[in-house]
């Protein structure tokens, strides 16, 4: 199960850096997440739907699960990553720590799993 999470989580980070960076035009959160678009988020969360398609077929989940389930989690997972930006700006900073160097601390790395963990529990406790 923790696959499909982290599977979710690392593909719906990933893809919409790379989507919004390629063919991002409108910005998201611009007062909140000035880098992020709405292209490089949808473009994220429909490449992450796929992975749950993917990755729910090996932990025992149908297709159409994994799917829903991928979906649910990366917009989870954005909501999650644009909270944390929120408080950055509200605090005044650029990363929580710099215990990664140039990618920030711990959070700045996990903050996408903010909703997404708590709601993929839920998730799990119920089937």
């Amino acid at each position: 199960n923790a696959l499909l999470l982290y599977g979710v989580i690392a593909t719906n980070d990933a893809f919409a850096q790379i989507i919004g960076q390629l063919v991002g035009r409108h910005l998201l959160a611009p007062h909140i997440s000035p880098g992020k678009t709405l292209e490089g988020a949808m473009g994220g969360i429909v490449t992450a739907g796929l992975v749950g398609a993917f990755t729910s077929t090996i932990i025992g989940w149908s297709v159409a699960n994994g799917i829903w389930i991928g979906l649910l989690i990366a917009a989870a997972g954005l909501t999650g990553d644009l909270t944390a930006s929120s408080w950055k700006r509200a605090l005044g900073i650029k990363d929580f720590s710099n215990a990664f160097g140039a990618n920030g601390g711990f959070l700045d790395r996990f903050d996408s799993l903010l909703f997404a963990a708590p709601i993929f529990f839920l998730i799990v406790v119920r089937s």
